[in-house]
């Protein structure tokens, strides 16, 4: 197996990139961009679709490269296996639970070692998604994330070698005889303050933290400065929610709803567990 990880720092440079050959069944290819505008998402499309590669690929609130946080940029990861095969496509259907069973139904094979999925970050519900699919297949490694757009919380993309989506999961499985996969996970917000209760939420929609308003548990615990800029103020801050056997689940506060609630980076239920956190980078 051989791993090419490149950044660009323009969409520009990216134009100019050379890409060598690459076998279109046993090569995987990730992107993941900082530009996230419609028309920025087309452009980069059109780039890598003129390689006649398969690929999947999301807008970003930051890329990662080489362990370092960046803003504005395009960072693909190209794998290729000598003994893998790679399967692309695009899903959705009525909710996200239904496209999760189609996910494992259609990509997840006796061979499937794991799924990659990137989601549309606004409207998607991951837990469903992830649920959806362990429901068919609790054995299958998941990877991946939610797509975003710097925190402007209007529109974000994902996108495949067969089109850009602004709803819905793109996935990829691997599928072999001999490639071994190794999981692992890190969560670097440090719980801080005492720990709360929800007391009224719907799935991913979360209402009330100890019977109070989740705006106004923030102006009472964090300041006005944190509320007049709430929810975007609230990624400084997120939730965490305190899961079996201790393990933390971030929770992040997405975007506000008209109906006083606010959608939230998985699911939480009346009487889950929640801390405030902070970014501990050390």
């Amino acid at each position: 197996m051989q791993v090419i990880n490149k950044q660009f720092k323009t969409i520009n440079e990216l134009r100019e990139y050379r890409f060598p050959p690459l076998s279109l069944s046993n090569t995987l290819i990730q992107v993941w961009t900082g530009y996230y505008s419609e028309s920025e998402v087309i452009e980069i499309y059109e780039i890598l679709t003129s390689q006649n590669f398969h690929f999947i690929g999301t807008t970003t609130a930051g890329e990662i490269f080489q362990g370092k946080y960046s803003v504005k940029s395009i960072v693909i990861s190209i794998s290729i296996f000598e003994n893998s095969r790679v399967n692309i496509s695009h899903f959705i259907e009525r909710n996200d639970y239904q496209t999760g069973i189609k996910v494992a139904k259609t990509m997840a094979t006796d061979l499937t070692k794991i799924l990659i999925l990137f989601g549309e970050g606004l409207r998607t519900n991951g837990d469903d998604l992830v649920q959806g699919i362990a429901s068919v297949n609790s054995n299958i490694v998941i990877a991946g994330g939610m797509a975003g757009d710097y925190g402007d919380m209007k529109k974000t993309f994902v996108f495949d070698h067969n089109g850009i989506y602004d709803r819905g999961v793109v996935v990829a499985s691997i599928n072999s005889e001999v490639l071994q996969v190794f999981t692992d996970y890190q969560l670097n917000w440090q719980p801080i303050g005492k720990v709360m209760t929800v007391t009224k939420a719907n799935k991913n929609i979360l209402y009330e933290i100890d019977n109070m308003n989740v705006k106004d548990l923030y102006r009472k615990y964090l300041g006005e400065k944190i509320a007049d800029l709430f929810p975007i103020s609230a990624i400084e801050f997120p939730l965490v929610k305190i899961g079996e056997q201790g393990m933390l689940l971030g929770r992040d506060i997405l975007m506000a709803l008209d109906d006083g609630g606010f959608i939230t980076a998985g699911n939480l239920e009346v009487g889950d567990k929640v801390r405030f956190s902070f970014g501990n980078v050390d």
